[in-house]
């Protein structure tokens, strides 16, 4: 899918996201950790969870290959603007 990025968010605590699979595979969690820089797409999409259809914000991860999403609730919850010109650090530290 081709998707556009959008603002940059950095997660606020630990948190499970979920890498994008194709349908047949299910559900491959990955844990990110508080301060991981998150690169959002402009659009939510539709994915299951659990065998519910739920909103998901999409995004990309540092330099890490393909797109993630989490439950658009969650990522609201655990995630805070950020903006990537003030960051101190390494651009994309995991």
């Amino acid at each position: 899918m081709n998707r556009q990025h959008s603002d940059f968010v950095k997660a606020k605590v630990n948190a499970t996201v979920y890498r994008e699979q194709d349908e047949d595979y299910g559900l491959d969690p990955v844990p990110i950790s508080a301060g991981t820089t998150l690169h959002v797409a402009v659009e939510d999409e539709v994915q299951k969870l659990e065998g519910k259809r739920v909103r998901a914000a999409f995004f990309t991860i540092g330099t890490a290959s393909g797109w993630y999403w989490m439950p658009r609730h969650e990522f609201d919850r655990v995630t805070e603007k950020f903006d990537v010109r003030e960051q101190t650090g390494i651009p994309f530290e995991r």
